[in-house]
């Protein structure tokens, strides 16, 4: 089940951050005529999914459509085989635990930034299970947060896969590294060596998690590295990620 800390409306579904204020911390009890009083002074609105199994390992990526009153920053939390997340790996983290009352990570403070900065990125990842995270902020000045609100927030794991060509690629050494515009994580390459005389080349991938790779020439039934030429051909997860106010979507351009 869904865990948040604030109240929430079930007519509109909209969350509001339930407030930090305590006996000691409120800053004068005896004016207040009413308990209905709310601030987020203190600690962001935090909304945590419940962990996500999709039964099996995949390469995947994120769609998320949301709204808030102030602004979001969205964590996810994932892995190939722990159900519990205890230990998860991060796409983007705001606070250093995931959680509302840890230190803010970020090198922005949502909504009391510069507009037209953005520090987040959501490359595509493999895992199992995964967990989605909204942090929203309202900071009415440097240091003060208002009252956010979380009215939308909705998620996609997709899988569908790019392709792209690199032609002519000059390569050299034991782990060379290919630049790839649109491919953000590599599931298959597929390497062809120009034929060179007196050579018999063959290539090899060195990592796909990295995108390196190196050319061998058998004739000389050594393993290292040789100069060549390559076309390959690579599929995989989007690279390029839209991120702002109403979510996270991939690049249409």
């Amino acid at each position: 089940m869904a865990t948040y800390n604030g109240t929430l409306d079930t007519t509109t579904r909209s969350i509001t951050h339930h407030g930090d204020y305590t006996w000691a911390t409120a800053p004068d009890w005896g004016s207040y005529t009413s308990w209905v009083d709310y601030t987020g002074d203190g600690s962001p609105l935090h909304y945590q999914t419940d962990i996500i199994d999709l039964d099996s390992i995949q390469d995947v990526y994120v769609e998320v459509r949301y709204n808030a009153t102030g602004t979001i920053w969205t964590t996810i939390e994932y892995s190939t085989s722990d159900s519990s997340l205890s230990s998860p790996s991060y796409v983007e983290q705001y606070t250093s635990d995931n959680t509302g009352t840890g230190t803010i990570q970020t090198h922005t403070q949502l909504d009391y930034y510069e507009e037209g900065y953005c520090d987040q990125f959501y490359p595509g990842f493999r895992a199992r299970y995964i967990r989605f995270n909204a942090f929203v902020e309202n900071f009415t000045d440097a240091t003060t947060r208002g009252i956010p609100v979380l009215g939308q927030f909705n998620w996609e794991v997709r899988t569908d896969t790019i392709e792209e060509k690199l032609n002519n690629e000059a390569v050299s050494g034991d782990a060379h590294g290919l630049s790839f515009s649109k491919i953000g994580t590599v599931i298959h390459m597929q390497i062809t060596a120009h034929d060179q005389s007196n050579k018999k080349l063959v290539p090899h991938i060195v990592s796909k998690t990295a995108g390196t790779i190196r050319v061998v020439d058998a004739n000389t039934f050594d393993t290292a590295g040789v100069s060549a030429t390559v076309d390959v051909r690579a599929e995989g997860i989007p690279a390029g990620f839209d991120v702002g106010i109403n979510g996270i979507f991939k690049e249409t351009t």
